[in-house]
């Protein structure tokens, strides 16, 4: 029973620790498999991977059909999102999520359709 209630003890601690050294962020969500026909909806500039063959679950994917960076403008994302450009993650103007405060605050972090927030999974 000790080394069960110790196990319980290291297993939490552990979890813990993992949990405050990740962040919230928006992730891609898996949905059903591409065998049956599921209506998802993404944000502007993402698309179901299922439509171009990138995944074999419906989940939303980036276009990639934004101007290069070389181009000055400037689009508007979803909440938690900026442009790729800005923060060189991306070769185009693409709204890609960006990192939050630590999943240990216990904060509201709310996504686009077909996003989660990834200390929820």
């Amino acid at each position: 029973m000790k080394t069960i209630i110790l196990l319980f003890i290291f297993t939490l601690l552990s979890a813990t620790e993992v949990l405050a050294k990740q962040n919230h962020i928006c992730k891609a969500r898996e949905f059903t498999s591409c065998r049956f026909e599921y209506a998802l909806i993404c944000p502007n500039g993402y698309i179901d991977g299922c439509m171009t063959g990138e995944t074999t679950k419906h989940q939303c994917v980036m276009k990639e059909e934004g101007p290069a960076c070389e181009f000055e403008i400037a689009i508007l994302c979803p909440e938690h999102f900026r442009d790729g450009c800005e923060i060189g993650a991306t070769d185009t103007h693409q709204c890609v999520p960006v990192p939050g405060p630590s999943c240990a605050i216990n904060t509201r972090w709310t996504c686009p359709s077909g996003f989660i927030d990834g200390c929820k999974l």
